[in-house]
């Protein structure tokens, strides 16, 4: 099961002042890191405390900029657009601001690390294996969202990876996500393990251990 990148929707806190709907699809790559180069300058003047960030952001935009296409995955691109959204939302939100550069800085400087590394645009393996005990189990349905701002008030939905495990493999774009898993058992009842926060990139494949509830 694959489910359709633009079926994703998005929520935002009542507490970040959002003048317009946040992106579901993604922009022009490069037009789209060359605003978020010149928002990070603004940032870093209008915040001194920020400039180590925003000079990080400046830093990888450019390096990605360089090298980015717009055949590139979209979910990629995606969440490049999202992230010049919210360095727009800091602009306009000063109280918002540092968590905000915060955890673009994070995506940015992740995705441009593993840009360097590997190549543009890569989307990386993931294999996630179910354990119980010291042995594999089978059959749970693996679900994953991104984590664009880390602490911020804003999600991603949940989507799916496409076969269950174990092992279950899908490919994502370098940046943070947080996964569960999911399976109903023989009396229909739905089992779900805690979220767990995992990186992927900068590495050729993210493997990962998830134990059953």
């Amino acid at each position: 099961m694959r489910w359709p990148l633009f079926a994703v929707m998005f929520l935002v806190s009542a507490s970040v002042a959002v003048s317009q709907e946040l992106p579901v699809s993604p922009q022009p790559v490069r037009p789209v890191l060359s605003q978020m180069n010149k928002r990070a300058k603004a940032l870093a003047k209008l915040h001194k405390e920020l400039r180590p960030q925003a000079q990080a952001i400046e830093h990888g935009t450019t390096w990605l900029q360089e090298r980015l296409r717009e055949d590139d995955p979209a979910e990629y691109r995606l969440q490049l657009t999202i992230d010049d959204y919210l360095l727009g939302t800091a602009l306009a939100n000063p109280d918002e601001a540092p968590r905000i550069v915060n955890s673009v800085a994070a995506d940015v400087d992740l995705k441009s690390k593993d840009c360097w590394k590997f190549g543009h645009g890569r989307r990386v393996p993931v294999e996630i294996r179910t354990v119980r005990g010291g042995a594999e189990e089978s059959g749970w349905q693996i679900f994953y969202r991104w984590l664009p701002p880390g602490n911020l008030q804003l999600q991603v939905s949940e989507m799916a990876f496409p076969d269950p495990s174990s092992p279950s493999v899908w490919e994502l774009p370098a940046g943070m996500y947080e996964i569960h898993i999911e399976k109903k058992g023989a009396s229909g009842v739905l089992q779900k393990s805690n979220p767990m926060v995992i990186p992927v990139g900068t590495e050729n494949k993210a493997a990962w251990q998830l134990r059953i509830p």
